[in-house]
């Protein structure tokens, strides 16, 4: 309910199902992913790795500014 002569929002009606939505897990997972791969030996700290647009069979993920920066460190 908002109480425009005060201008306050004194309370809010209703849902939003967040868990429907179709999301990327982003940068959740980017320490766990980049953890694995440290301990496997296949990230050393000198290491590149590409910024570049991907398919993963129609799923198509972009950079929150949509640019890409190519080959880049990733520290």
């Amino acid at each position: 309910m908002l109480k425009t002569h005060v201008a306050r929002l004194r309370g809010y009606g209703g849902a939003i199902n967040l868990a429907d939505k179709k999301r990327s897990p982003g940068s959740t997972l980017k320490p766990f992913i980049y953890g694995l791969a440290f301990d496997q030996g296949k990230l050393v700290p000198d290491s590149f790795v590409y910024d570049i647009p991907v398919d993963y069979a129609g799923y198509s993920p972009q950079n929150y500014d949509r640019i890409y920066h190519g080959q880049v460190t990733h520290t």
